[in-house]
Parts: structure tokens; C-alpha cells; sequence
């Protein structure tokens, strides 16, 4: 019989159709495998971004201690966009530390000073703003002695990072002063008013958690120092570990 007669076909019909069904199934098993989607939709998620090209730059506001930029960038798909960026002078934060009998748990010196932007008082390592040519660690050494009149031996840096990649162009730089003590009277700027306390490497993070130190920067500092009194910078004074 002929298998393209209809009585043929009628007739083996059910076993027909198992098969194509058994042939497709396994087609579609061995075919290869398109990658998921994403909530985004096709997106590889595996590559990394690229850079985009600066095609204008324009002042918005000058805040005295900032100023902020407004920046017209395209991506090399095309697409283009307006982003503000604060640009600030590079900031610096000194660990002063004091002998306690304790080499793994020395004295720290703290400042707690009112911040206008929180609108509290805030417990945070001595420091301030790096002058135009100025490097970290003689910005560290001064700020600590115009704050609280302590000083010590020679500064090191330990390490370098972005506060904010995001809206921030600047660096903040974390540098450690051993053997200090008070020195002299500290030189306040005309709108400062500085308390100083001295205490135990050990106490700074109970007092991160409870919120006494709540400004970002210090408990970064409070981390690095951890790290270097267990020896995680070694004899390393360069500071490239976050830079």
C-alpha cells in the first residue's frame, strides 16, 4: 500500500503522530540554548561597561567649598545625557595615635564637632580639606594640629578612595600619625568649635554602633585602622591598597 494513500495515513495515524511528536522533541532538546532572559530583557550582564566620551562641560554653582558641574556625555551606543558632578577639593582624615601600654590597642584621637548638613553633632577622625599642592600626609599632620594642637611622628598614608564615584570627581585619603601628643593650642576656623577625647582603638566600634560615629568617612577610617593594627598594610606606607 501506498504510504501517501489516505487510507494508509488513517490508518497509522496515532503512530504517525508519536513519532513526529518523539523526532521534534528531541530536535528541540539538543538544539542550542538562546540565554534568559533578564527583568531588563536581553542584556549581557557579563560585559563590562564602557566609558563615556565628555562632549561638554559647564559651571552650575560655586559653593565656596565645591562647586558643582553640569557634564554632557555620550555613550558609544549614541545615547547622550546631562550629569552633575561635585567638585571638591581632595579631603584627608588622620588617625593620631597615643601610646596606652597596649601596642595592639592604642589611644585614638577623636573631634566631635557640630555638622550643618546632618544638623547633629558628630564624633570623626581630625582632618579637612588637602590645600592645592599639598600632599595627604602634611595635610593630615596640619589639619590635626590646628584641631586639636596634638602632633607626632612622621604621617603615612594607608590608603586612598572615592567617597562618592558617583556624584564626587575627589579622593579621600586615610593617613596614620603615631606617637602624638598635645603640642600646642588648636587654631579653630572662625565657625568651628572642637571637642577632643582620646580612647581605645577597641571603642570605635561600639560607638559606630550607637550611631555616636555615623559620619561615612570616619567609619572608614575606623575599618582601615583595624586592618593596620592587625598588620593587613605590613611596612607598606604607600597608600596604593584603595587608591
Amino acid at each position: 500500500m501506498n504510504a501517501d494513500s489516505p487510507s494508509f495515513q488513517a490508518r497509522n495515524f496515532p503512530f504517525l503522530f508519536f513519532l513526529e511528536n518523539l523526532v521534534l522533541c528531541a530536535f528541540t532538546f539538543y538544539l542550542p540554548r538562546a540565554p534568559p532572559k533578564t527583568i531588563l530583557g536581553f542584556m549581557d550582564t557579563d560585559k563590562a561597561p564602557r566609558a563615556w566620551e565628555l562632549l561638554s562641560e559647564a559651571p552650575v554653582a560655586d559653593c565656596k567649598v565645591f562647586k558643582i558641574v553640569k557634564r554632557t556625555l555620550r555613550h558609544p551606543d549614541g545615547r547622550t545625557g546631562d550629569f552633575y558632578v561635585n567638585r571638591s577639593a581632595d579631603w584627608v582624615q588622620a588617625a593620631a595615635l597615643s601610646d596606652s601600654g597596649d601596642p595592639s590597642d592604642p589611644f585614638v584621637l577623636l573631634v566631635n564637632q557640630y555638622r550643618f548638613g546632618s544638623a547633629r553633632t558628630s564624633w570623626e577622625f581630625p582632618g579637612g580639606i588637602v590645600e592645592e599642592g599639598e600632599p595627604p600626609e602634611a595635610a593630615a599632620a596640619r589639619e590635626l594640629l590646628e584641631e586639636t594642637g596634638y602632633a607626632g611622628g612622621s604621617p603615612r598614608l594607608l590608603a586612598s578612595y572615592s567617597p562618592n564615584p558617583a556624584l564626587h570627581e575627589n579622593l579621600a585619603h586615610f593617613v596614620v600619625i603615631e606617637n602624638c601628643r598635645r603640642v600646642a593650642h588648636p587654631r579653630w576656623d572662625s565657625n568651628e568649635e572642637i571637642q577632643s577625647r582620646l580612647v581605645r582603638a577597641s571603642g570605635l566600634w561600639p560607638m559606630v554602633k550607637s550611631g555616636e560615629i555615623y559620619h561615612s568617612i570616619a567609619i572608614n577610617c575606623a575599618f582601615f585602622l583595624e586592618k593596620f593594627l592587625a598588620g593587613a598594610f605590613g611596612g607598606n606606607a604607600g597608600g596604593g591598597a584603595c587608591r
